[in-house]
């Protein structure tokens, strides 16, 4: 049986981190243009391997049921691995007059002297009919209030252009955003490059709890496991476990019945690419609640 998203064992917890990291490094921008670890990669490189790094015994690593904080904990294990690097400061909080303003995710100080803002989002964003552009598609989030093109624009025009007055003079400010586009399988092929969005974007397939039944393909064996909150990342911390896949009868009896909380789930599914090897093509897939997305948001 699947372990639920309230229950992952600990062990789990640490069994996922290195993948997550690892991850992290060669996983494609989810926005177009000028990405921080990237550009950070391309002038300093890492200067200790992913897993096994002292950076994540110094992290506090614990259950941490929110997705993007999670990513925010991945993220600094990340970049601390950076050659070259003589300082990190955490969420700094921005105030002016009393008011706050916000917060800056990653301030980072190099040996060379560059002192570089980093933003970080994770981002999971669905395909769907633009009401107010006929033939048109949009991109939002499992929180209908939140879209491909909303965020972008904020962490562009208010994330990014915030400065600590403690640290005016930053030379550079750039975001790291991945996640996963989601396109469902009724939707035409000819659904362009969302506006925005990198061009090698990770994509993935979603659907309604009440379509399940079209993601069957029995002749080709697929096995399909659960990625419980926040391991939304890369592929389940259940991965190496192999009582964790199911076949597809037995997932679909367990989604249904946890799609009875109203949440989103995500799920990987996997199938042989040939018996007498252990590789597996992956896919995600996402599913929503059948009145998505006419529910309000909690």
């Amino acid at each position: 049986m699947l372990e639920s998203e309230s229950n992952l064992a600990p062990r789990k917890l640490l069994e996922a981190i290195p993948w997550d990291i690892e991850w992290l490094f060669r996983a494609s921008p989810l926005f177009e243009g000028a990405d921080a670890l990237q550009y950070l990669m391309r002038r300093y490189g890492a200067s200790v391997g992913f897993s096994g790094s002292p950076e994540l015994g110094r992290t506090p690593w614990r259950p941490i049921p929110v997705v993007g904080r999670y990513f925010e904990h991945i993220v600094h294990a990340g970049l601390s691995s950076l050659k070259g690097l003589r300082n990190i400061h955490r969420n700094i909080m921005v105030r002016e007059g009393g008011r706050t303003l916000g917060e800056i995710d990653f301030l980072m100080t190099f040996d060379d002297g560059l002192m570089i803002q980093v933003e970080c989002c994770y981002k999971c964003y669905l395909s769907y009919p633009d009401s107010s552009s006929p033939g048109k598609w949009t991109f939002i989030g499992p929180d209908p209030r939140d879209s491909l093109e909303r965020k972008r624009r904020r962490m562009m025009t208010v994330q990014l252009p915030l400065r600590s007055p403690r640290h005016p003079s930053c030379d550079l400010a750039l975001p790291l955003a991945r996640g996963v586009l989601f396109y469902h399988p009724t939707h035409p092929a000819s659904i362009g490059l969302p506006v925005g969005a990198h061009p090698e974007h990770e994509r993935g397939t979603w659907v309604r709890v009440s379509e399940l039944d079209s993601l069957d393909s029995p002749s080709l064996c697929w096995q399909w496991a659960l990625h419980p909150k926040p391991y939304w990342l890369h592929y389940p911390a259940t991965l190496g476990d192999a009582g964790a896949w199911m076949t597809f009868e037995n997932a679909a009896c367990h989604i249904r019945s946890l799609m009875q909380q109203g949440n989103p789930l995500c799920l990987a599914s996997r199938r042989p690419v040939a018996t007498d090897l252990p590789c597996h093509r992956m896919e995600r897939v996402m599913v929503v609640g059948d009145q998505w997305p006419m529910l309000q948001a909690p």
